[in-house]
């Protein structure tokens, strides 16, 4: 199963829509960092956001691992899913329009979702689908690129609404579960995040963790082990007969914030390279070497390596990591408009010279709004001159 692009429209952070494709559009090459789902349709094993500070990156991959949990793992709208930007009054009145299209069992499926929420009696906040369609297609139907999300003759594809379901399935499906569940339910397709918000809220260390492992990120190390049932961690070092048990938040005192993470990010990895599915990161250059963060995107972009088509998602605020990408089509650039609006841009969209190095291209401001403005920066100078 795979995720084939995610909208979002009515979230008053972006300007228009939030809309994130995975399909590749660009010209496929040999080695291009893509999956084959048939003829045509090939899906991206690696997609970048980039943008300056409060831009709204994290909220973005946050929409995403909302749609995909829903999807993928038919969560409800209520598992502390929702971004915070979402909790509005326009949610609350007009609703927004969640539209997730993906493909399974060699058809593609559309699913339209208007979430709203109303506050309970206690007055929390309880988040509900307020309508629902899923209009499903067969592959054979998509004759190119172009047509892929085509659903306008009826006659090509079938519907289901949420609000035609019968009355004994309703009754047993809650208000904050998809109905798209009718479809995924059972698959294996896994989505899993890395937040900056919650790594100290989870034990960075679950087991043994494998030498070849943690000695890509720290070749000192020759254990790290968190014992099961036992709230200490284990570590140990090759050029010290000292053996050292810390807990999970005293650790970063003994090994690098880097090696936490590292392990982190190849375990979760492993498990999307398993299952073809998703791995969404946010800052993943934070606390990692430039070369480290190139092997991981290599990782998935490896077809030796990555064979179910697998999907790594991570925000960055440097440019300089774009310049491993050998494609433009799955890098999104967010910019702040005029009136202070969010835009998301497609790379490949604006710069059409494949000669132009993409840092450089971001850096230089070609693309508006991706590097801080000359006057601010003058302004604070002068600031700090007055104050010293």
């Amino acid at each position: 199963m795979k995720i084939l692009k995610v909208i979002f429209d009515g979230v008053i952070l972006y300007d228009r829509l939030f809309e994130i494709d995975f399909i590749a559009t660009d010209r496929i090459m040999q080695d291009s960092g893509v999956y084959n789902l048939w003829g045509p349709i090939n899906t991206q094993q690696t997609i970048s956001i980039i943008g300056i500070n409060a831009v709204g990156k994290t909220t973005s991959i946050k929409l995403l691992n909302l749609a995909m949990e829903i999807v993928l793992n038919n969560k409800g709208l209520n598992e502390n899913l929702i971004p915070s930007i979402i909790l509005n009054e326009n949610t609350a009145t007009n609703g927004i329009i969640m539209t997730v299209y993906f493909y399974k069992n060699n058809e593609v499926v559309e699913l339209i979702s208007k979430i709203r929420y109303r506050e309970k009696t206690d007055g929390e906040v309880y988040f509900y689908f307020d309508e629902e369609t899923l209009n499903i297609k067969s592959k054979s139907k998509v004759t190119s690129k172009n047509n892929i999300f085509n659903f306008t003759k009826k006659e090509n594809y079938r519907q289901t609404k949420r609000s035609e379901l019968k009355k004994d399935l309703l009754n047993v499906l809650r208000d904050d579960v998809s109905i798209s569940i009718m479809e995924t339910k059972g698959q294996e397709t896994t989505v899993n995040t890395m937040f900056q918000e919650l790594k100290n809220k989870i034990n960075p260390i679950q087991g043994e963790v494998n030498r070849k492992i943690l000695n890509v990120f720290d070749e000192n190390l020759k254990k790290l082990e968190k014992i099961d049932g036992e709230d200490g961690i284990n570590i140990e070092f090759k050029n010290s007969k000292a053996k050292f048990n810390a807990t999970s938040i005293g650790l970063e005192n003994i090994i690098s914030s880097g090696t936490i993470k590292g392990q982190m990010i190849i375990k979760n990895a492993i498990i999307a390279l398993k299952s073809g599915g998703y791995l969404i990161i946010d800052e993943l250059e934070n606390h990692l070497n430039k070369e480290l963060v190139k092997m991981i995107i290599s990782i998935f972009n490896s077809k030796d390596i990555n064979k179910n088509g697998a999907c790594i998602i991570f925000t960055t605020h440097y440019a300089e990591i774009l310049d491993s990408f050998d494609r433009k089509d799955n890098i999104y650039v967010l910019t702040r408009d005029n009136d202070y609006f969010t835009k998301i841009n497609k790379y490949s969209d604006i710069v059409k010279r494949n000669e132009l190095k993409k840092s450089e291209v971001i850096l230089s401001n070609y693309i508006k709004g991706t590097a801080p403005k000359a006057i601010n920066i003058k302004a604070l100078e002068e600031y700090i001159c007055e104050k010293i």
